[in-house]
């Protein structure tokens, strides 16, 4: 970089050599405006450990990091997350360096945000946001940690209720479940199978997006949780606990279900090759999940936005209808196998009381006391 007679600041960024040489310049009229630029292309170009990575803005490394490694495989709704996180990071920390990024420094930075009134829900979202690009510098030798991994990002606490847990009730959960059903395979979309898929067995979305072909039984009609999928690195992990690890009894339809759906969308047909991938042979977002689920209750179920449950909500639906004694009548020590998890956490969590049941024992009571009077 230099400064020429204009006043300006002028950059020239060459790569390769000989005939593959690349050369390009730009001049910017601020050194703040040629720094980040100069950064954001040695990142870009580079293809060795020569240059000083401690010097690059931090805001480019992360912008670089969501170009090269987000754009291409996830979905619009996602990228549009992480340049929020871009421009957060634009607003909060413009001039931070890669050589001074710290945990302290981390830390100070979502207390912050904690404190201007954000919400724990975005400042989750930030910090698996900027962790995925840290991951990413890590492996690439350029920083020796994830700086973010520790810290502790709830915003301040306020006064209010905590929100009811939001389940679907038996006639909704046995509409919904039948609408999926019926529908030709060759028409479900990913998430409606996806969707499909842990309506009719509990799992988590992680364990549902890592099915694949080998965790099927068509003869001993099961399915095996033995693996998650990471949204933060887009690649497989560990399932969330030790009593993940499961194999469980399903039903007959579903697996045919997921081996017609195999057949017509994945070309590749090993083993290990995920089950559920959408047109661009991606795994479905989770962060889209969302949108898609409150989408299928307001067109099948007819249900108002403000009253639609969020994606984990399938879960905690899944676990409450298998528990009530007006559907599958099952005792919370199954239940829990079932879906990977503790009794405690599935009787604190997972368990509603549903409308069907509680409307039919008040309408029992109600007839005693008429009895009675």
């Amino acid at each position: 970089m230099q400064k020429i007679s204009s006043g300006k600041y002028k950059v020239v960024i060459s790569s390769g050599s000989g005939t593959n040489r690349v050369r390009k310049s730009r001049t910017f009229a601020t050194k703040r405006e040629a720094l980040a630029w100069e950064g954001k292309m040695q990142l870009l170009r580079s293809t060795t450990r020569t240059i000083n990575y401690a010097n690059v803005s931090f805001c480019s490394a992360f912008e670089v990091f969501i170009l090269k490694y987000k754009r291409p495989v996830v979905s619009a709704a996602t990228y549009k997350s992480y340049e929020s996180t871009l421009r957060m990071l634009s607003r909060q920390v413009p001039d931070l360096k890669l050589g001074n990024l710290n945990h302290d420094m981390m830390l100070k930075l979502f207390n912050r945000l904690g404190k201007s009134g954000l919400s724990n829900r975005s400042l989750r979202k930030h910090k698996s946001n900027i962790s995925a690009a840290l991951s990413m510098l890590v492996q690439h030798g350029v920083l020796l940690k994830n700086y973010v991994a520790l810290v502790d990002c709830r915003s301040a606490a306020k006064n209010r209720p905590p929100k009811e847990m939001s389940v679907l009730s038996i006639t909704q959960y046995k509409r919904l479940v039948g609408y999926l059903n019926q529908t030709e395979v060759s028409r479900l979309d990913c998430w409606q199978m996806l969707i499909l898929v842990m309506l009719s067995t509990g799992l988590r979305t992680q364990e549902a997006q890592a099915l694949t072909a080998d965790c099927l039984d068509m003869e001993n009609q099961t399915l095996t949780v033995k693996q998650a999928w990471s949204r933060a690195s887009h690649s497989i992990k560990d399932p969330k606990t030790r009593h993940s690890y499961r194999t469980i009894k399903v039903p007959q339809s579903l697996l045919n279900k997921l081996v017609t759906w195999d057949n017509i969308h994945n070309q590749t047909h090993d083993d290990n090759h995920l089950l559920i991938r959408n047109d661009n042979g991606c795994v479905p977002d989770s962060a889209s999940l969302n949108y898609h689920f409150r989408k299928l209750q307001q067109e099948v179920l007819g249900m108002d936005p403000s009253d639609c449950i969020a994606p984990h909500g399938l879960r905690r639906t899944f676990a409450s209808v298998m528990l009530s004694k007006d559907f599958g009548n099952m005792s919370v020590e199954v239940v829990s196998q079932i879906l990977g998890d503790t009794i405690t956490v599935v009787n604190e969590f997972y368990r509603k009381v549903m409308p069907e049941t509680s409307n039919a024992e008040v309408s029992n009571m109600i007839e005693q006391l008429n009895d009675i009077a």
